[in-house]
């Protein structure tokens, strides 16, 4: 197709004109599908849905019956947590088992074993960790040394503040009744080298 001026034309999407003028360079036209409209709506509505679910945190694009379970899981896991919580923050007298932090209200009750329903949340297999240290401790680039009950870290740690806490002592609690459970300990000690050998 050739212009005798080339000119710059802007439709929206329902194909009205919205601007006209002068180009800067050549334009080329092609065809425009018939069934253009209705494929641009069903894709804007997955566009929006998908836009929707990641804002609210339950949505993996590579799995859309993970993002159910999602739901489900976070719903069970708010309805034990709050009290879990509370008994490690007595337990632990409001301090991080790895830190020694005291603010409140960046401390959050860790699980040794993760969450598989309320049998899990159990003293005994809870940690009250600093909100950072529990993501690393969750990701298995921190944790406790079963035999020793002292902190180790993942060499992906080495050069920075963290390597500070290597063969720190853990915090234990007082309550004989809520003492580590060493084979939860051992597991999340075992899996840890695991993940490290792997590296």
């Amino acid at each position: 197709m050739e212009f005798s001026q080339v000119i710059s034309i802007t439709l929206s999407p329902d194909g009205k004109l919205l601007a006209s003028g002068n180009a800067l360079s050549e334009l080329r036209i092609w065809e425009i599908p018939d069934d253009f409209l209705e494929k641009r709506k069903s894709v804007s509505e997955i566009i929006n849905t998908e836009l929707d679910l990641q804002k609210n945190g339950y949505f993996d694009p590579e799995n859309l019956e993970d993002a159910r379970k999602r739901v489900i899981t976070s719903i069970v896991r708010r309805q034990g947590q709050s009290k879990f919580r509370k008994t490690l923050i007595k337990t632990y007298n409001c301090q991080c088992a790895i830190t020694g932090c005291n603010a409140e209200q960046v401390l959050e009750a860790a699980h040794i074993i993760p969450y598989l329903g309320s049998d899990t949340n159990h003293p005994t297999n809870g940690l009250l960790l600093r909100a950072d240290i529990h993501t690393l401790f969750d990701l298995y680039l921190i944790t406790i040394n079963p035999d020793k009950m002292t902190v180790e870290i993942s060499p992906n740690l080495k050069n920075t503040p963290y390597s500070d806490l290597v063969g720190k002592p853990i915090l234990l609690p007082q309550n004989q009744d809520y003492k580590l459970n060493k084979q939860a300990l051992e597991q999340h000690y075992q899996l840890f080298c695991k993940k490290q050998n792997s590296l």
